[in-house]
């Protein structure tokens, strides 16, 4: 007989959906209490509206392996990976990626930031706990570290090259992030 708690599925799981709403999921407050930063996306309709969501997964005896899930939104687009065992506890990484509106804000807020800001926006790495009833989004600050750490070695490489239009920039960027970070 098979227990109710740990079902014996497997095989893959693939979903897409177009525009559409997740009741009861309210990410653009998530990211706002996450950030520090209330009221950053306005109201909090406590759902969380999109254009487009896709995952692929896999069930496994430990519960639901997911390969890839995407949600684009006007606000945000974010993909992750991770599982959600038959607990329903969750263990989710991604990234988030904001258009250059929000990233101007996240940015004014945090300069130091700025060192997540891709092409097209802000990409800021996140992880997801708890369970399917009670998630909890956190920024991903090791990561983010990670990413500092790699545009020092990046701006130290440009230096030792010796060109002097490169060193002034970074001289100038390092100067404004300062004033924006020691700013009342």
């Amino acid at each position: 007989m098979e227990d109710a708690r740990h079902p014996k599925f497997s095989g893959p799981v693939n979903i897409t959906v177009g525009q559409g709403k997740i009741s009861g999921v309210d990410i653009l407050r998530m990211l706002g209490d996450a950030l520090s930063m209330p009221g950053l996306f306005g109201g909090n309709p406590g759902f969380t509206s999109f254009t487009r969501l896709e995952v692929q997964a896999e069930g496994n005896p430990q519960g639901l392996q997911v390969n890839h899930a995407g949600v684009a939104s006007q606000d945000f687009s974010v993909e992750g990976r991770g599982i959600i065992d038959w607990e329903q506890r969750i263990k989710i990484q991604g990234e988030f990626l904001f258009p250059q509106n929000i990233t101007q804000k996240i940015i004014q807020r945090f300069p130091l930031a700025k060192v997540a800001k891709k092409e097209k926006g802000i990409s800021l790495p996140f992880v997801v706990n708890g369970t399917t009833q009670d998630p909890s989004l956190q920024m991903d600050t090791r990561s983010l570290g990670s990413q500092i750490q790699q545009k020092v070695n990046q701006a130290i490489e440009k230096m030792l090259q010796g060109d002097e239009k490169d060193m002034q920039e970074l001289l100038n960027d390092g100067r404004d992030l300062l004033r924006k970070f020691l700013r009342p």
